[in-house]
């Protein structure tokens, strides 16, 4: 409190107010500037897709994936994940698959694919706090 002059020049001017969990720390929130005003984002909560960049899973041969775990926090009512292998990066184009819904039992969505180079997009409808990371899990395969 004894600092707000240093960031507003009256509380009237203040775009966040004072009961807000902006001020007490703790779990670290987005926020954006719009028009020179710092806020923070709320509202409903709406769908998401996240998209990785492309990884080496095995190097520098290839793998045989058997799933995707999405590391999501929260009770969303579906997690879905497309994937992206392929065997070089020079001509061939990146070409999602159809999604995999997470299995409830393991948490991981299932596949069979074989490539080298993989990444994944993941779209989580419902609730989530957090969405956390992918861990991909597979075993080295051959050179094909």
């Amino acid at each position: 409190m004894d600092d707000l002059d240093s960031l507003f020049t009256s509380v009237d001017d203040m775009t966040i107010s004072l009961d807000s969990s902006f001020w007490s720390g703790g779990i670290p929130t987005v926020m954006a500037f719009a028009s020179n005003t710092l806020g923070t984002f709320s509202g409903a909560i709406l769908d998401a897709r996240f998209e990785t960049g492309e990884t080496e899973i095995a190097p520098p041969g290839f793998v045989y994936l058997n799933g995707v775990k999405p590391i999501v926090t929260g009770n969303p009512t579906s997690i879905e994940v497309s994937i992206s292998l392929r065997a070089s990066q020079d001509n061939e184009s990146r070409a999602f698959s159809d999604g995999v819904l997470r299995t409830a039992r393991t948490g991981v969505c299932d596949f069979r694919k074989h490539g080298r180079y993989a990444s994944a997009r993941i779209d989580i409808t419902g609730g989530f706090d957090r969405a956390l990371g992918i861990q991909f899990e597979g075993n080295a395969g051959d050179g094909v």
